[in-house]
């Protein structure tokens, strides 16, 4: 009996659907698979790079800012007593040095206590009618290329204004309008809750004009500033929180005789 697989050789094996799809695109279901794409290995950190890049990067640049920080806490000189000056007037390094210096001599001191250091910091800052005044005055005496810088201006501006509220400083010198406005943000500490006595150069309850103490006419480099200057001292900010209360009212209590010993300062003249 003649074998009946040959006797056929048209029948086809069944297909199944699949197969039947495939072969009307044109694609041949039999036919060998292609050989495979090699894909090179991913290595360790290229696979974690991958995944975790952003997690990293935020977690690197908290940990360089936690550096930096630490390490400019570690420099950081540290003074007993902080004054600020802010307004149109300028001093130089050495000016306010001298300033710093001459301070820090009439600070009240026991065989106790060592002299106590003084950091003056100076923002100089004018508001829009003295930089036209400043302008003016250039034109007058033909002075060419005059020149505000009023990006600058504004940064100082603005770093007043964090020193009034988070920075060191208790004591200030202000130009008038500077000084009315953290008077009216009620920042400062009254006079009379200084003072026994309200100096004749007090121009209110807050504030002494510094042309005209003693001061001003012993301290040559404090006669860069204009004489309507105003002296006055901050409350106890309220940033002592995260310094620790006792700590702040210790530190305001070295500023309120620092300020006592500037107001009543007599000059030997």
């Amino acid at each position: 009996m003649a074998d009946e697989r040959n006797t056929h050789p048209e029948e086809e094996i069944p297909q199944s659907n699949a197969a039947r799809r495939l072969k009307g695109l044109g694609i041949d279901p039999n036919a060998p698979p292609a050989d495979a794409v090699e894909v090179a290995p991913v290595g360790f950190w290229e696979n974690f790079w991958y995944h975790h890049k952003w997690k990293t990067i935020i977690c690197v640049s908290l940990v360089i800012l936690f550096v930096i920080c630490t390490m400019q806490m570690c420099t950081q000189n540290s003074y007993d007593l902080y004054v600020m000056y802010a307004g149109p007037g300028y001093m130089t390094p050495n000016e306010t040095l001298s300033v710093q210096s001459a301070f820090g001599q009439l600070v009240p001191r026991t065989e106790d206590t060592a002299q106590q250091t003084v950091m003056v910091s100076v923002i100089n800052y004018m508001n829009a009618e003295q930089i036209a005044e400043k302008k003016a005055l250039a034109e007058e005496q033909g002075v060419e290329g005059f020149y505000v810088d009023l990006h600058g201006n504004a940064s100082e501006l603005e770093r007043f204004q964090m020193e009034v509220v988070a920075g060191n400083s208790v004591i200030y010198l202000l130009d008038p309008l500077l000084y009315e406005s953290v008077k009216e943000a009620g920042g400062l500490l009254p006079l009379g809750e200084v003072l026994s006595e309200i100096p004749a150069a007090a121009i209110d309850e807050y504030g002494i004009r510094l042309g005209e103490t003693d001061l001003y006419e012993s301290i040559s480099a404090l006669q860069n500033l204009p004489e309507e200057t105003v002296l006055c001292i901050r409350k106890i900010s309220t940033m002592s929180v995260f310094k620790g209360q006792k700590k702040s009212e210790e530190a305001h209590a070295r500023h309120t005789a620092m300020f006592k010993a500037l107001v009543s300062f007599e000059s030997a003249e």
